[in-house]
């Protein structure tokens, strides 16, 4: 059984292009909502989450996606926890570390700086 990845992101090719970039190695999940991120921790844990800062109903502003690394930093604080964001707010990276995730990677990024970060955990 390979291990899950989950994504948490509203843009449906972003979802698409990792999922078949990282078919081979991972069960690549996807989640939009609170209820969804949470049936995904409870049926098996993932390796990690890559959070998206701009999500609905937020879509103006990084609240929606940090208040879900905030709900799985806390019940999940051993998760390898990726904000993901297009916005150029400069406060972004900081303010996901304070959130409780681990790294954070703008968008577009490459596969093999997100293969770097996932081979960390």
């Amino acid at each position: 059984m390979k291990p899950r990845l989950l994504i948490v992101d509203d843009d449906l090719n972003v979802v698409r292009q990792l999922k078949w970039t990282f078919h081979d190695q991972y069960e690549v999940v996807h989640a939009l909502t609170r209820a969804d991120i949470e049936s995904v921790l409870a049926e098996s844990m993932p390796v990690a989450a890559l959070i998206d800062m701009h999500l609905p109903p937020t879509l103006h502003t990084a609240e929606t996606g940090l208040d879900f690394v905030r709900m799985v930093h806390r019940s999940h604080p051993e998760l390898l926890v990726i904000g993901i964001s297009v916005a150029q707010d400069p406060s972004i990276p900081e303010t996901l570390k304070d959130a409780g995730a681990s790294f954070f990677l703008p968008k577009p990024f490459s596969s093999e700086s997100l293969k770097s970060l996932l081979d960390r955990a």
